[in-house]
């Protein structure tokens, strides 16, 4: 192993560099692939082997408790469950609460036959006014600083309780991300249609996953928070 003077230090480090960004707690909920102190020795101990002496372990900082008034919340209203899997690993990533959408009138199968044009999802959306109502309510709203909210997309659009969802709260002050499953639609009209609905809300960014690319929903979310704490951080 070749070691290198770290910096204007008088340490010697290995040219190579072990990344801990996976060793830690897993009931700190810091990531779903963290590993427990167990598997974390045997790698530690089999680069200290090799002759290993660097360890980077800045991931570590996550998992400390969120400042106060950065508490999240995850929001979601799902059919199908392509939706609720998507938040659930959202609130698996971040610690946040998970809060599902449900209707007051739950939908029936006949409700969401697209090809019936009189079905009651078509008429919703065909109808700029409608707000299906929403069973419960969120407790404490107001001591959530970032909201996540995911959708399905429905003819193009998120569905109309999301609009219900959105006009039921105040949102000043948080910062809101949204993120959308579809068959194979964009999620870009819906995300767009939700800001030009809303310009008070201040929604920061969409993430959008079609059936063939839930495969990679954990990657996907996870580089997605990443880019989101970078550019808090920024």
């Amino acid at each position: 192993m070749e070691y290198v003077r770290l910096g204007n230090s008088d340490i010697q480090v290995s040219r190579f560099c072990l990344g801990c960004m996976s060793f830690g707690d897993p009931a700190s909920k810091m990531h779903a692939w963290t590993l427990n102190t167990d598997e974390s020795e045997k790698i530690i101990r089999h680069a200290l082997d090799l002759g290993i002496n660097f360890f980077d372990t800045a991931n570590g900082y996550s998992a400390q408790p969120p400042e106060e008034g950065e508490d999240i919340l995850v929001v979601y209203f799902s059919n199908t469950g392509n939706t609720e899997r998507i938040a659930q690993i959202i609130a698996d990533e971040t610690g946040g609460t998970l809060w599902e959408i449900v209707p007051e009138t739950p939908y029936t199968a006949a409700d969401l036959n697209y090809s019936d044009s009189d079905c009651r999802a078509n008429r919703e959306q065909n109808d700029p006014d409608a707000r299906p109502a929403i069973a419960d309510e969120v407790e404490n709203f107001e001591e959530y600083d970032r909201v996540f909210i995911g959708h399905p997309i429905w003819w193009g659009d998120a569905p109309r309780i999301i609009q219900t969802f959105l006009e039921s709260y105040p949102f000043a002050d948080k910062r809101v991300y949204t993120f959308s499953t579809s068959g194979s639609s964009s999620g870009n009209g819906a995300y767009n249609g939700l800001r030009e609905g809303y310009p008070e809300i201040n929604f920061a960014g969409n993430l959008h996953f079609t059936s063939s690319r839930l495969s990679s929903a954990q990657t996907r979310v996870a580089d997605r928070l990443s880019e989101i704490l970078s550019a808090e951080a920024a």
